[in-house]
């Protein structure tokens, strides 16, 4: 996966970082990341590097999901 910040705007106590990430399967999304009062830099870019993964684990889950439900749903007999 790889991100990159397309824009930064603050509100109040809060950094908020609009980040484009490309994900494993090829697909580009962007995501608005809040901040709430970030001691540096680093804390904003370990906070957007942890949100991808998250986001990642989302996806992943998500797909898994659908899968699941439709073996599932196979098993179901109607009477």
């Amino acid at each position: 996966m790889t991100y990159i910040i397309k824009a930064t705007e603050v509100v109040d106590e809060t950094l908020n970082t609009d980040v484009e990430y490309t994900f494993e399967d090829g697909s580009v999304e962007l995501i608005r990341v809040s901040h709430f009062m970030p001691e540096s830099k680093e804390v904003v870019i370990a906070n957007i590097e942890q949100r991808e993964v998250s986001e990642e684990a989302k996806r992943k889950a998500e797909k898994q999901n659908a899968l699941i439900a439709e073996e599932l749903q196979n098993l179901i007999t109607l009477e």
